[in-house]
């Protein structure tokens, strides 16, 4: 390396002192920006809490004329109610949840009153909505058991252009286009229901069970009808083995162990599913494939267990013959739920029932006969699908139950509304032409037309 001279010395040094203190002057600069930047943020972001309190954002603060609550918080309560066992004041809770724990001020907290009118309100909205579209439509009707004394008429519909066969249908994919309350019904009473809906759109066809009062307002309106698959098939199953003494001493068997272990930890495992009372052979058939899994493990089970299951070892040769009847009936169940009866079907059931010997005889021309009916009808329709489940309307009726608590000195109100916005999606725009457009003194007397008491006579959606 070459030496440095002493005249060389102090311009190294000086050299050196003027890198360094431009390198500061830079340090500098960027750490008042740096200051700087964070005394603006600070003071934005203070700015910007300040103005959300005093008043929320656009979107949050937009508001339905007459109503002080913003659509922003309409649309979250509709949507906390409308799904699963939320009830009215759960989703009151949830918006005061959501208030303490995310700091978000700038709006009263709603009453369930209010949430309860917000969701009449949308209900009705949407059955209107759907009245106005006058594309051919297919409808399912049925009658709820009693609720609060009274039984709610129900009618879904779907345009025939939207029908689709991939999977089971689901609340999004119909409308709630009528409801009516009543203490009982009548074929004429429904089949005025029926003319009215005429009037608004044309009816490709019907979907119901075998009901006697809803297959006679079909006769009297004239419509055609698909027979509900499950009903069906219960109907030839009830009929089968309503007098069998096996069955009988099965169902007690089910009915004491459900008794017994269901608050039992350790037994828990071997309750049966339920059944119920009224309509037991539309749910038999999950306990006879849960009866058949307890024979096939007997011998693992607990000594207390296989106690009380000895009598199943009593019933094998019987549970063993039904379990045969099940699985065809579960691959039909399960088959035209999802993709609808096409002419197809008929051979692939045919071909399933010839397996089975002559004592099966009830169920191939039970079912054998629902085939020719459907095919005809369906060849009328000129259609190469059509819906024949009604599982779809036995949904909303649970759903309700599940957010109404019926008592025997309550009546149903105009929250029957509510059925028209179950798993409908939330829309504000809609939110705001509903709270706008109705009154919740309109729905009471439309529910509940003057000079009619509602034990006298019905409570019904007017059409319009």
């Amino acid at each position: 390396m070459p030496k440095h001279t002493p005249k060389d010395k102090p311009n190294i040094w000086k050299n050196k002192a003027l890198a360094r203190a431009k390198e500061n002057k830079a340090l500098k600069r960027k750490l008042a920006y740096s200051d700087t930047s964070k005394k603006r943020y600070k003071a934005e972001c203070k700015r910007l809490k300040l103005k959300q309190k005093e008043q929320p954002s656009n979107t949050v603060s937009a508001k339905a004329k007459r109503h002080r609550f913003p659509l922003a918080l309409v649309a979250f309560a509709l949507h906390c109610q409308q799904y699963g066992t939320t009830s009215l004041r759960s989703a009151q809770k949830s918006i005061q949840g959501l208030s303490v724990f995310f700091d978000l001020c700038g709006f009263s907290m709603p009453s369930h009153v209010s949430i309860r009118t917000w969701a009449c309100k949308y209900g009705y909205y949407h059955m209107n909505q759907a009245l106005s579209d006058n594309r051919p439509h297919i409808i399912w009707v049925d009658e709820s058991m009693m609720i609060g004394g009274q039984k709610i008429l129900l009618v879904l519909a779907q345009p025939q252009a939207e029908a689709q066969f991939n999977t089971a249908l689901t609340a999004k994919d119909v409308n709630v286009v009528y409801v009516e309350v009543s203490k009982t019904w009548k074929g004429v009473e429904i089949q005025s229901v029926l003319d009215k809906l005429k009037l608004s759109f044309p009816i490709s066809y019907m979907v119901c069970d075998s009901g006697n009062a809803i297959l006679k307002a079909a006769t009297l309106s004239k419509l055609p009808f698909i027979g509900d698959i499950s009903h069906i098939i219960a109907g030839i199953l009830e009929r089968e083995y309503k007098k069998s003494e096996s069955l009988a001493l099965f169902l007690k068997l089910c009915f004491d162990c459900r008794k017994k272990w269901v608050m039992r930890s350790d037994l828990k495992e071997f309750v049966p599913p339920r059944i119920g009372v009224k309509m037991r052979f539309m749910n038999i058939l999950p306990v006879i494939e849960w009866a058949v899994l307890q024979l096939e493990r007997y011998a693992d089970l607990p000594k207390e267990v296989q106690e009380v299951f000895s009598v199943l070892l009593e019933l094998q040769d019987f549970l063993h013959r039904f379990d045969k009847v099940r699985i065809i009936c579960t691959w039909i169940l399960t088959d035209l739920k999802a993709h609808g009866f096409r002419q197809s079907i008929i051979e692939e059931v045919n071909h399933r029932l010839s397996s089975l010997d002559d004592s099966y005889d009830f169920l191939k021309l039970g079912i054998g006969s629902w085939l020719e009916k459907t095919a005809a009808q369906s060849n009328l329709f000129c259609l190469d699908n059509v819906h024949c489940s009604s599982d779809i309307i036995e949904n909303c009726f649970g759903t309700f139950k599940q957010k109404y608590t019926s008592k025997s000195w309550n009546n149903l109100t105009e929250f029957v509304y509510t059925l028209g916005h179950f798993g409908k999606e939330v829309n504000i725009p809609d939110i705001k032409n509903a709270l706008e457009s109705i009154t919740f003194c309109n729905l009471k007397n439309m529910f509940n037309p003057p000079g009619k008491h509602p034990e006298n006579g019905t409570q019904n959606m007017t059409l319009n």
